[in-house]
């Protein structure tokens, strides 16, 4: 028994030493080219070993094929899709008697694959595999199956190439190493791998419990890890294959600068992400790809003056639904803009800026609830609390506040770009902003303007083509000084001479239309005070309509309204206006500089006209205007002093120099008319108004006027025409100077009118009065034939012209537009004596005539 024992042993041993021995007997040229064949049948293309081949069998079956190449099909410039330095594997012999396979280690090494698609479509990875019919002549093996097991399956220094010519997309993976072990399809596999991707060195590790698991649907643990030089990404939890793959468990990234990964991914993104800096993200995820729900319990986004955060669920689908918390702040906002490659120029306003809400529902109708916003700027202070929908045209509810000091640094923040003034130094505004993003309105809101302030409710509707803006407002004290240019403080007498020329912008109008209330208990125009105002101003397609439903100025109550229409080519305008108890001097001052009248009364005016310019306006103007004014007085002139400077005006009349200075006190900067009442009507054509009546009346006067105020030129020709009595006691309404008119005229600027004495039409008047009343009292006096020749004579007819002395009239009073009249001196009557040293009765008689109408010396 011993013997056979020993026999077999020895039997035993020479197998194995056989074994052995046996490749080393074998050409290595016939199993080469019985795998080069096998392996060309297999993937239906030319597949060479150029290097050495090499099978051992004990005490383990291992084989090593160097050089080894698989051809591209034809078509492909590269010769060749895999170069391969070695491929080694070994296979423990003894398993293999219990029907298990049990790889002790595969090895590929130093290999090179390049995968390619052409310009027309075509791809190298796909294979045209040679396979028989099965006619049953190769029968499966029947009984238990083979069960594997690697040990180690390693991939040495290999290079991987995609290119696709009609992309132009080409990916490399070189230097890759990767190792892996499974010791059965129901245990643990094991990777660890590292290489370049991109020229970007990285490292993967991954555990899996059951790949078996993991292939038939069961749910299997996964444990995976990759890091390089952009970032960490880390998974541990399970996975389900199942028809969509499930996963479930914790994640964590850490992303130093967001933007690397982009550039690495070649991602083209219309804003640089370097300012963003890193990223930062822990939590757990949930569901089957692609829509997976991630649970942020840290999401951070920091960069330099840069800082986001959130928590909450994320759930990734079509579109992405948000359901947490977030939070953001920033240094300097237009700074960061500027470094994204958006150089927002509203955003320069903004620099601290603060946002803290809740985020709710999908990235399209995002609902920001719960908002608290905040921003702090040198030149803006805002905050806004309440919430935001995205959803739709948006919705806004919420409270708004902002304020500047600083407001012209802040409109040119904005891009609005103002001249140099004093106004718009600081605003503010607060209220509840409701509405969306077509339709907004601020309510119960209070406004600020320099030193305005206002109550009441704005809104704003962007939906049309034209931004249409509603708005009702209540304010103490409007001031619309600062906004009227340097000339409004200035009194109109010491404004310029001439109207301007300057182009009107009313383009503005045709930007939006609008409808604003305002009651005002004060509104401020230069010097102009509108007290207890109501007002009205709708604006609608460029043409605007003003209701001035009431308001007080120049101490009396007004009411009216005014259009301009700048939807044309040419501006028109329409101006209807009335007041009662209006202060004269205060009007004409303000408005058109004139101060010498003065007095209470009622005053209406109803204008039209269009043009351009201001200059074009006003010498276009069409319409009407009146007054009537009661106790006042007519500064520059003093007509009741012509009835007390008789013994001035015979002095002069018998020099024959009647002038300005014969009157003295008559007209000069201190003298003044007082009267009852004094209207005028006037009827405007072109800019040119005419005067179609005027009456100035007091206790010892009537004054009536003629003439014309040339409103373009800013001038005045205007004749009065007083009526005084010789003595001046002021007995009736209409009193004469023995029933001759004193004309006055008033000619020259608005500004600076000049009174003058129309002196020529009171001598013409006053000289044919002596003539005939000399000639009538000696007529008297002679009597006969010799009375009516010097008569005539004196009187300026023919002789015997009066000889019919009943039937004679005196001439009237010479027209008070006569620019000459006849001298005093050549009707004065002759005062020399007779030869006897005596008065002839005739020059007596000539003498008493003027002192009947001059009065006692």
């Amino acid at each position: 028994m011993k013997r056979v024992f020993i026999f077999a042993g020895a039997g035993l041993g020479l197998l194995l030493i056989v074994l052995a021995a046996l490749p080393f007997f074998i050409p290595a040229s016939v199993y080469k080219a019985q795998i080069e064949t096998a392996a060309s049948n297999a993937l239906g293309r030319p597949v060479s070993v150029d290097g050495e081949a090499r099978i051992s069998i004990f005490p383990v079956i291992s084989a090593s094929l160097e050089d080894v190449r698989v051809a591209n099909p034809d078509g492909f410039e590269a010769p060749n899709m895999i170069e391969a330095g070695a491929l080694r594997g070994s296979v423990k012999l003894l398993p293999l008697f219990s029907r298990r396979v049990e790889v002790k280690e595969i090895s590929f090494e130093d290999a090179s694959v390049r995968l390619t698609r052409t310009a027309a479509g075509e791809v190298n990875w796909e294979f045209e595999r040679n396979t028989a019919p099965d006619d049953g002549a190769n029968p499966q093996p029947s009984g238990d199956p083979f069960s594997a097991t690697i040990d180690r399956a390693r991939l040495r220094n290999a290079s991987v190439v995609y290119e696709d010519l009609q992309s132009g997309i080409r990916y490399d993976l070189s230097d890759f190493n990767a190792e892996a072990s499974l010791k059965s399809a129901d245990r643990p596999m094991t990777l660890r791998a590292n290489g370049v991707f991109q020229n970007e060195r990285f490292e993967f590790d991954l555990t899996l419990t059951s790949p078996e698991a993991l292939l038939s649907g069961v749910q299997a643990s996964v444990d995976a890890r990759l890091g390089s030089d952009l970032g960490n990404v880390s998974f541990d939890g399970t996975i389900t294959n199942e028809d969509a793959m499930n996963v479930s468990g914790r994640y964590s990234a850490n992303i130093p600068q967001l933007s690397d990964v982009t550039s690495f991914l070649d991602i083209a993104l219309p804003v640089d992400l370097a300012p963003l800096g890193g990223l930062r993200a822990s939590g757990s995820i949930e569901g089957a790809l692609p829509d997976l729900s991630l649970n942020f319990s840290d999401l951070t986004v920091s960069g330099d003056g840069l800082n986001l955060n959130y928590n909450g669920l994320l759930h990734i689908r079509d579109t992405p639904e948000f359901d947490g918390q977030a939070s953001l702040d920033v240094r300097d906002a237009f700074a960061l803009s500027r470094e994204l490659g958006l150089p927002l120029q509203p955003l320069s306003a903004f620099k601290q800026l603060s946002i803290n809400s809740r985020l709710e529902g999908p990235a399209t109708a995002l609902n920001f609830a719960g908002i608290t916003a905040r921003s702090n700027s040198p030149s803006l202070s805002a905050s806004y609390s309440g919430s935001i929908s995205l959803a739709d045209d948006g919705r806004v509810d919420g409270d708004l506040s902002a304020k500047s000091d600083q407001l012209r640094q802040l409109l040119s923040q904005l891009g609005v770009e103002l001249p140099e003034g004093t106004s718009l130094k600081s605003a503010s505004v607060s209220g509840r902003a409701r509405g969306n993003f077509q339709r907004l309105g601020l309510e119960s809101g209070t406004f600020a303007l320099d030193d305005t302030q206002a109550t009441g409710s704005i809104s704003a509707d962007l939906s049309a083509a034209v931004p249409a803006v509603k708005a009702d407002l209540k304010t103490s004290r409007l001031d619309l000084s600062p906004f009227l240019g340097s000339d409004a403080d200035q009194p109109a007498a010491s404004q310029p001479s001439a109207w301007s020329e300057a182009p009107l912008d009313l383009a503005a109008l045709n930007l939006l239309d609008a409808d604003i209330a305002l009651v005002a208990d004060e509104i401020d125009i230069g010097k102009i005070q509108l007290k207890n105002s109501d007002l009205s101003v709708s604006l609608k397609s460029g043409k605007l309509n003003a209701n001035l439903n009431r308001f007080s100025a120049f101490g009396g109550s007004w009411n009216g309204k005014a259009i301009v229409d700048a939807a044309g080519s040419t501006p028109a305008f329409d101006f209807e206006m009335a007041a009662s108890s209006v202060e004269a001097q205060s009007l004409l001052s303000s408005l058109a500089g004139f101060d010498k009248l003065s007095g209470g009364g009622q005053f209406s005016i109803d204008v039209a006209a269009s043009g351009a310019s201001i200059n074009q306006i006003v010498n276009a103007v069409d319409g009407s205007l009146s007054l009537e004014i009661g106790n006042g007085a007519l500064q520059g002139v003093n007509l009741g002093q012509l009835v007390r400077s008789a013994g001035s005006l015979r002095e002069a009349l018998s020099s024959g120099n009647l002038t300005l200075q014969s009157l003295g006190e008559v007209v000069s900067p201190q003298a003044e008319t007082d009267f009852t009442n004094f209207s005028a009507t006037l009827d405007i054509q072109d800019g040119l108004a005419q005067i179609q009546s005027l009456s100035l009346v007091n206790s010892v006067m009537n004054v009536s006027g003629a003439g014309q105020i040339g409103i373009g030129g800013r001038t005045l020709d205007v004749k009065l025409t007083p009526a005084i009595d010789r003595a001046g006691q002021g007995n009736t309404a209409t009193v004469q100077l023995n029933g001759i008119p004193v004309p006055l005229r008033v000619q020259g600027s608005w500004n600076a009118p000049r009174f003058t004495p129309d002196f020529s039409g009171v001598q013409s008047a006053l000289a044919s009065n002596v003539r005939d009343r000399a000639a009538s009292e000696l007529q008297d006096r002679i009597g006969g034939e010799p009375g009516a020749i010097a008569s005539d004579v004196i009187g300026g007819r023919q002789p015997g012209a009066s000889a019919d002395k009943t039937g004679s009239q005196p001439q009237s009073p010479a027209d008070d537009s006569q620019e000459s009249a006849t001298s005093p001196e050549a009707d004065a009557p002759n005062e020399s004596e007779g030869e006897d040293g005596e008065e002839s009765e005739s020059e007596k008689a000539i003498k008493d005539v003027l002192g009947l109408i001059l009065g006692p010396n």
